[in-house]
């Protein structure tokens, strides 16, 4: 830093926290401390006087508290500075505001101290002119209190001067119109010509052998003459940047106070959406910056800031979470990208994984988030102060919609989560079929100690095969949400009309995801509770495919057994309507065979469970846990469907009252039912009742429902209307969705379309039944 001793008269402290800290205008100084040991010129304008206020906040926000000594000493305060500011009155230059201390004050007043020395910072001490700048890293002592001054002549604030430097010069050329301007301008050349005369005739003397000390007096005058006025034209233009620059100050001083009401809104001090506080208190900080201070002492929630919000524990800082500023541009950044990409076969994995660090983002970073979880995306958005120069703003908001969106999906139906699923980010075709992979339970083997014929137990003879089953699913149903709204409507509210929509709309494609699965959920699907036996089975030695009479009465997994079929064979896909895959190759060749299918494990003989409400209880679910038990379909994963009817008649069992009032408030509070009997129950209004139909008892592997994502043309956007198409994926089940944006230049319409394709299927049919009313 640059250490100078003023050489101006300090203002009385008792009538002004103010004094100018620098005069304006290019001032050659020789610093006492930092210098080169040699003259400096320094310009000193506006811009010096934002840089010095930029370094004093720097210092603040690290915790310092920068301030004014005694002789550079470095001890005991003498003012603390709370502003920096470039004023052309009384006289232009860099002024600052503060407090005195008391000895500051007292020192002044009693004329113990006369003098001020700035400590400062330049871009380069030896360029012509330096100009100051903001040093972050700078020691806190901005100058201090002297008496010591170099110059005779008072109005540059400057101190100690090196032996033999000349005194600094500060013409002042506030006033100068155009005409002294041009007379100045032409003393310059005027000067410059005659020192040039000059130096021609010194030249001629000294030729001669004669005495030149009088001429080089006279070539001395003038270019002192001439360094005085190429000064004054310097301050002139410096004067006529400045008119200017007074502009360019206020802007900054806006700039600033907005940055200060932005900080406070970060950590909760002000509310995002309190647009008339926010504006008020830029109005009065840019009018007063001081009271940044004041803002600053607001206690405020949780921060909106970019970076990483932190918390402290006495002398320990730990990083806590990233800040949403962060957050939301960092997402938005991955939107982009996957929006610029469009969906096919040889893009899927770079979109779909795109998608899934979006998805990560956000329940990591923004779902939990108190203060984003209470806007909409949009208030969000700007609260976050996010802006895309490529306009991806609307982009981001309709994204981060449909985001949050689709996390409301499993919460509201959680039938999705209890079947099989095989959600993908992946493209496919409309009526494409695909199969997806079910686990069964393998079958239990016994070790066997018979001798075989050379001597050795048989052992495990028999192998269990993993029951990894594939069912084939068509994708039959192509959905679509799309929500219109046009120019007129969009213009005549302030509204987030698509966040206001988009909840319902994501609530109505899962009810559709939902009803496919129920209309599969009939006795007719499900009747591997009875044996079936058919008579016209044959087998090929060593091949896995047999014949049976009908294919629709088989389903993947469904145990069969019979003469030539090794034991604990079940089907594994179904080929056509006479042909089935099992899941090992015949022993032997036969027709007309008698085929089991289903082994008739369960002792039971209907396809369906009939309880009439009155009836209806925890004890029902029993008889539904013995059957499920009896034909081995796994413990875990069961569930239950029931009509709100059903539902309710099952919360008034008298089983749940200690339960409900000693261990599970959440039963009275929100009306969740508790797990009974291993199978968790649903409430579903929705249940069809068609042939008395009031619930179904289920596993996971009885229902399997497949998406995937329509191929679009999302590279025609580009040329016939301004569009994208982006992935989107839910993290918690996995379910993704196409979302199509673009603005429709025909209607003058703009259109938010989530759109995916869907199929369902039969799994396991041992993991189904439907519940009756009678």
């Amino acid at each position: 830093p640059l250490i100078c001793a003023a050489a101006h008269a300090l203002l009385s402290p008792s009538t002004s926290n103010e004094m100018m800290y620098m005069p304006g205008g290019l001032q050659t100084i020789t610093p006492f401390a930092g210098g080169i040991d040699q003259p400096i010129t320094v310009q000193v304008d506006v811009a010096g006087a934002f840089a010095l206020q930029s370094q004093l906040t720097a210092l603040k926000a690290k915790g310092k508290s920068p301030y004014f000594d005694f002789e550079h000493a470095d001890g005991g305060a003498s003012f603390w500075p709370s502003e920096f500011f470039w004023s052309t009155a009384p006289a232009p230059g860099i002024y600052v505001k503060g407090e005195w201390t008391t000895p500051g004050k007292e020192g002044v007043e009693g004329k113990t101290w006369r003098q001020f020395s700035p400590v400062f910072h330049v871009d380069n001490k030896r360029a012509n002119p330096s100009h100051i700048v903001c040093n972050p890293n700078a020691k806190p002592n901005m100058g201090g209190l002297v008496n010591d001054p170099a110059f005779a002549n008072l109005s540059p604030l400057w101190a100690k001067n090196a032996g033999g430097a000349e005194p600094a010069h500060n013409t002042d050329t506030t006033d100068m119109d155009p005409k002294q301007l041009e007379a100045l301008q032409a003393k310059n050349t005027e000067l410059t010509n005659e020192i040039a005369r000059l130096n021609g005739e010194q030249a001629a003397i000294k030729a001669k052998g004669e005495n030149t000390e009088f001429i080089a007096a006279k070539i001395e005058l003038k270019e002192s003459q001439l360094r005085e006025t190429a000064l004054s034209l310097a301050n002139a233009a410096l004067q006529a940047k400045n008119s200017t620059a007074e502009a360019e100050l206020l802007a900054n001083r806006q700039a600033n106070a907005k940055a200060v009401v932005q900080i406070a809104v970060e950590r909760g001090a002000i509310a995002a959406k309190d647009a008339d506080t926010i504006a008020q208190w830029e109005k009065d900080i840019t009018a007063d910056q001081s009271r940044s201070a004041l803002l600053a002492k607001m206690l405020g929630a949780v921060a909106l800031g970019s970076g990483r919000l932190t918390s402290s524990n006495h002398s320990t800082v730990s990083v806590t979470a990233e800040a949403p500023n962060a957050i939301i541009k960092e997402y938005a950044a991955i939107v982009a990208k996957n929006s610029a990409i469009p969906l096919s076969l040889q893009t899927s994995v770079e979109k779909g994984k795109l998608a899934r660090e979006a998805a990560a983002v956000f329940a990591k970073d923004i779902a939990p988030n108190r203060i984003l979880d209470g806007m909409s995306m949009d208030d969000a958005i700007k609260a976050a102060d996010f802006s895309d120069s490529a306009g991806q703003v609307g982009l981001l908001s309709g994204t981060l919609v449909i985001q949050r969106s689709l996390s409301l999906m499993q919460y509201k139906y959680p039938l999705l989560s209890k079947v099989t699923s095989d959600f993908s980010d992946a493209p496919g075709l409309l009526n494409q079929t695909e199969n997806t992979r079910i686990i069964l339970a393998p079958a239990v083997q016994t070790y066997s100690t018979t001798l075989g014929t050379d001597g050795r137990p048989a052992g495990w003879s028999t192998a269990s095969p993993a029951q990894a089953v594939d069912v084939p699913i068509t994708l039959d149903t192509y959905y679509g949400i799309p929500i219109v709204f046009g120019i007129d409507r969009l213009a005549s509210t302030m509204r987030d009309l698509f966040g206001e929509v988009a909840p319902m709309a994501l609530y109505a494609l899962g009810g559709a995801f939902v009803n496919k699965l129920t209309a599969l959920m009939t006795a007719a699907n499900f009747n591997a509770y009875k044996g079936i036996t058919d008579t016209g089975g044959a087998t090929t030695n060593l091949s896995a495919t047999i014949v049976v009479t009908d294919s629709t009465l088989c389903y993947p997994g469904q145990f069969i057994s019979g003469t030539g079929i090794p034991a604990n064979s079940f089907v594994k896909s179904i080929t056509d309507a006479t042909h089935v895959v099992l899941s090992a190759k015949a022993s032997a060749t036969g027709s007309s065979l008698t085929l089991t299918l289903g082994t008739g494990k369960v002792p039971t003989t209907y396809t369906t469970y009939a309880k009439a409400l009155a009836d209806f209880s925890s004890a029902s679910y029993a008889d539904l846990k013995a059957v499920f038990s009896n034909n081995e379909v796994p413990q875990d994963d069961r569930w239950a469907m029931l009509n709100s009817s059903y539902y309710g008649k099952l919360s008034q069992d008298p089983i749940f009252n200690f339960y409900a009032a000693m261990q599970n408030p959440t039963m009275l509070t929100k009306g969740i039912l508790p797990e009974v009997q291993g199978f968790e129950s649903i409430d579903s209004p929705f249940f069809p009742t068609a042939n008395y139909g009031v619930g179904f008892a289920g596993h996971k592997a009885g229902l399997v429902i497949k998406t995937r994502l329509p191929q679009q043309l999302s590279q025609s956007f580009a040329a016939a209307a301004p569009g994208s198409v982006t992935t989107v994926t839910d993290p918690n089940t996995g379910i993704s969705v196409s979302l199509v944006q673009f603005w429709n230049l025909m209607t003058n319409a703009y259109e938010w379309r989530p759109e995916v394709m869907v199929g369902a299927a039969v799994g396991d049919r041992r993991g189904g039944m439907l519940l009756t009313s009678q």
